[in-house]
């Protein structure tokens, strides 16, 4: 509702400047118009999807407007600062569904240019390689990610268009062969014996014995939720971009019985008999004992939608967009993230370090990137399909043994059941406790009792979506390092080992490779506060006086020279009237950040107390203010409690020599 308000508003701003435009205005002048418009921002509207909604409202997209001229428009929205985020592209598309072809050809052009550059063959650039068409030249900058175009492709239900699926297809084969053969990073810990069918019967769908296996197979199950007996399915798929589904997976097991594997082949349209059969098997009708297993599934409901496979409802009715299902509405279970007693990445593990860890084999993954569209499949690709959706309902299984509980208490995660606090977090605790532990770090714990020495082995890495929280991590004295937006996993995965340090995520898509997980973690909180307290608790972090505002938060170094007046005077980050009003300043010893006792230092010191166990000094409206005065530089960077005793100590050595060393709170300082 906030949105159509803003681009009303912004069509009547648009009417202002441009002399009377309606809807009835010649196709002209509306162009002329809309390319001559920039409406700006407003809260997180961008001026982009404005001029597309103004193509919508003006009717435009019904009426004959020439290709230059569409072009030129969708130009326009999407160099119009801010622009369109990739994830808000599919928004735009919504806003003029009549265009997405051209607005999807537009995004695809400078990928393509890209490959071809990158491959030394002549730039082609897609279908708009020729003619008129200046205005693309301004979009070389917006090279989306082959994967996010796909997505929007099949979003927009354009990925079956042939030429846009030979474009995607050789968008995303050259970006695999960029990447190297995917194979499974190998596995720390004993080698197991690779996990194998047991008894399962592979029917490949649609042969016409398997067809009439699947039937037989949903009649079955249906009476026997009749009977009150369990009816367990556990659903996988397969696919290669950018189609978005090519074999879809049910492992089907009633009762006791050895399970029963179909591969259900989608690259041909599916017989509506095979079709509701499926729908069958995945809807759960008998909570309780109709038990539909998955195991991070989101991707996947998403792409099942897609390809007709789970019911979709409009989000209004004249949504030309489909919204797919949740996990909830399918009332499924998923098996990512039930206890496990490991707390990969924050409580969600992998599914091969599940079996490694309870089952005690290796689940190979090496074909997970395999050409699924290859027809027939190999042996190898049918065997890999079928395990993926059988040993879900081997997991379960497994946890209903009289003695998982035992296995979870090995592990170190299970907590009575009248504990306030859950197993979950129990075992987050425990698992780094362990690692701080391990004789193999680098880093150690330093002798003493304080903060800076009982966190000494603390080191993290984050990417650069969590530059607030970095901040106050570096208040508490942390020592923490952030990489650039858009770093990549494998980014993060280096800077960890080599430094030996932990890798914090908000992020639960983040792709790290599989030899860094012991040294993940994924937050579950979203606001910087709440985060802060959750790495303090999970990591059980020391924090005392001295540590506040330990480390520079420009640099990440603990090094500070008290400085006077006189020796910043010209230097400009510290103003005039600042110079005037303060007569003692920090400096920090590794980027020379200067910083001084502003009128904020009291709220944000009082802020970073808060987190001090039992010290409720601080009040929540200090938390803004903390923030802007870090920013504005006016916080001092190491804390003194007794401000009458530093500025004594600083007096004294002044009386003594112009040049010396003062220590103020354990720590030495250049005066």
């Amino acid at each position: 509702e906030e949105q159509v308000k803003r681009v009303q508003e912004l069509l009547a701003n648009l009417a202002e400047d441009c002399s009377n435009i309606s809807c009835d205005s010649p196709v002209e002048e509306l162009v002329a118009a809309l390319l001559s418009w920039t409406p700006g921002a407003s809260g997180t509207f961008p001026g982009g999807l404005a001029i597309l909604a103004a193509v919508r409202d003006l009717g435009l997209t019904r009426r004959p407007v020439p290709e230059a001229s569409v072009l030129s428009i969708l130009c326009h929205a999407l160099l119009c600062k801010p622009g369109i985020s990739a994830r808000r592209m599919a928004e735009a598309g919504k806003l003029v569904p009549e265009w997405r072809g051209h607005l999807l050809q537009i995004l695809l052009r400078p990928a393509l240019e890209r490959v071809d550059m990158a491959s030394g063959n002549e730039v082609r650039g897609g279908r708009y390689r020729e003619g008129n068409v200046d205005c693309l030249d301004g979009v070389a900058d917006l090279c989306l990610s082959p994967r996010e175009l796909v997505r929007i492709a099949q979003t927009w239900k354009l990925h079956e268009v042939p030429h846009f699926a030979e474009e995607l297809r050789q968008l995303f084969d050259e970006d695999t062969a960029s990447e190297g053969e995917r194979d499974s990073p190998s596995q720390t810990g004993p080698r197991l014996p690779p996990l194998s069918l047991d008894g399962e019967e592979l029917l490949l769908v649609p042969e016409s014995k398997a067809e009439a296996e699947l039937a037989s197979a949903v009649g079955r199950a249906q009476e026997a939720l009749a009977r009150g007996e369990t009816v367990l399915v556990g659903i996988d798929a397969e696919w290669r971009d950018p189609r978005p589904l090519s074999l879809l997976q049910l492992a089907v097991c009633i009762g006791d019985e050895v399970p029963s594997v179909f591969l259900i082949d989608v690259l041909a349209p599916l017989s509506r008999t095979v079709l509701e059969n499926c729908r069958s098997l995945m809807r759960v009708d008998v909570p309780q004992r109709h038990i539909v297993l998955v195991f991070s599934p989101r991707e996947d409901i998403r792409r099942l939608s897609i390809a007709g496979l789970l019911p979709v409802e409009r989000e209004r009715s004249d949504d030309f967009d489909l919204r797919p299902p949740t996990l909830k509405d399918l009332g499924w279970i998923d098996v990512q993230s039930l206890d496990w007693g490991l707390g990969s990445m924050g409580g969600q593990p992998s599914l091969r370090g599940v079996v490694r860890t309870h089952l005690r084999k290796d689940l190979d993954k090496r074909l997970q990137r395999s050409n699924w569209d290859s027809r027939p499949l190999s042996a190898s690709q049918r065997e890999y399909a079928a395990l993926d959706a059988t040993v879900l309902i081997r997991l379960h299984r497994y946890r209903q043994r009289s003695d998982f509980a035992g296995t979870l208490q090995s592990l170190g995660s299970c907590t009575p059941l009248a504990s306030k606090e859950s197993a979950a977090e129990v075992n987050e605790r425990t698992r780094w406790e362990r690692f701080r532990a391990s004789p193999e770090r680098l880093r150690s714990r330093g002798e003493g009792t304080t903060a800076k020495a009982r966190n000494f082995d603390l080191g993290f890495v984050l990417p650069g979506a969590l530059n607030k929280l970095m901040r106050k991590m570096r208040g508490l004295g942390l020592d923490t390092v952030i990489l650039p937006d858009g770093a990549k996993g494998a980014r993060l995965a280096e800077v960890a080992v080599k430094e030996d340090r932990i890798i914090i995520t908000g992020n639960r898509k983040a792709r790290l490779p599989e030899h860094c997980l012991d040294r993940a973690y994924l937050l579950r909180g979203t606001a910087p506060d709440e985060q802060l307290r959750e790495i303090i608790e999970v990591f059980q972090v020391m924090i005392d006086a001295d540590c506040i505002c330990g480390r520079c938060v420009m640099c990440n170094t603990w090094d500070w020279q008290l400085v006077t007046r006189e020796e910043v005077r010209g230097n400009p980050q510290v103003p005039e009237r600042t110079l005037e009003a303060f007569e003692t300043f920090w400096s920090c010893g590794g980027c020379s950040k200067i910083y001084w006792e502003g009128r904020m230092f009291e709220k944000a010191h009082g802020h970073y107390r808060s987190f001090i166990p039992g010290d409720t000094c601080s009040k929540a409206e200090d938390v803004a203010d903390c923030e802007s005065a870090k920013e504005d530089g006016e916080m001092q960077p190491k804390t003194c409690d007794n401000r009458t005793a530093r500025e004594e100590a600083l007096a004294d050595v002044r009386a003594e020599s112009p040049k010396a060393e003062v220590r103020i709170n354990g720590m030495s300082q250049h005066c």
